[in-house]
């Protein structure tokens, strides 16, 4: 499985944002209408994400491909549809299970994540600021597994440009215990041309927030104390309109370089 660069919650998985991930890991007020929409990205033929739209632009389907087995290059498919009521996102399902999303009047309060089987496994609830940014994403996992943390935390912070600068993960062991922080992921060196992966970055699907209003050339994995032990470097190709059709993705630990290329409707 090759390497992908992600942020997200420890538990929230049901699969929705795994594509070829190591890590999975990752809307300004609203942002200005796109002339384009992102119809895929693809690291290998075999290893891809395809998106797909409703009539009035919201994302209807994203499918995951990437390979689960480099042996034998078998692939896993997962196809996440989402469903809408009065222009709210309702409900994301996939082949693991699904979400489902609770709002006062037009408020996003919770979402639930639940297996196949319809037991539920997991809620988030969602802190989000005047601008319409998610500054906090707490998950409380049904189970209390052993070893495992009782709650986990993610805090985001921006900069006046609306991208996000500063990722936090902290997590709670213990009932009554504070949260305790156990990485920072930071974001630096932006570029200036529309980022078209805000629906992927955060690990659950957020309909009309923006993490990213423009695309990050350095991201570094940082200890509590402040140690830097990990950066990614991203170098972009672009076509006419200033969209990114290529990504180059490098690594301060290893010398793997990964390449991504970006299609367009």
């Amino acid at each position: 499985m090759k390497r992908l660069n992600v942020a997200g919650i420890l538990l929230v998985l049901f699969s929705l944002s795994a594509v070829s991930c190591k890590k999975d890991c990752p809307k300004d007020p609203v942002p200005a209408p796109q002339t384009k929409r992102l119809y895929k990205i693809m690291n290998d033929p075999l290893e891809f994400r395809l998106f797909e739209y409703s009539a009035n632009g919201q994302i209807s389907q994203l499918i995951n491909q990437f390979v689960n087995n480099q042996a034998t290059n078998s692939v896993t498919v997962q196809t996440n549809k989402f469903v809408y009521e009065n222009n709210l996102l309702k409900r994301v399902n996939n082949e693991g299970g699904y979400l489902l999303y609770h709002y006062t009047g037009t408020k996003l309060d919770s979402i639930q994540a639940y297996a196949i089987n319809n037991k539920r496994y997991s809620s988030l609830f969602p802190e989000m600021n005047a601008q319409n940014q998610l500054v906090a994403l707490i998950e409380k996992p049904v189970r209390q597994d052993p070893g495992m943390p009782i709650e986990s935390k993610m805090t985001y912070e921006y900069a006046a440009s609306g991208n996000i600068t500063k990722l936090g993960y902290f997590i709670k062991e213990t009932a009554g215990a504070d949260f305790r922080l156990v990485y920072n992921t930071l974001y630096s060196d932006y570029d200036s041309s529309p980022n078209m992966e805000n629906l992927v970055f955060s690990g659950i699907y957020l309909d009309g927030v923006v993490f990213m209003k423009n695309n990050p050339r350095k991201i570094e994995e940082a200890s509590p104390s402040g140690t830097v032990y990990e950066t990614t470097w991203n170098e972009y190709t672009y076509d006419a309109d200033r969209y990114v059709t290529k990504r180059k993705q490098s690594y301060s630990t290893t010398n793997v370089v990964i390449t991504y290329e970006y299609s367009y409707y």
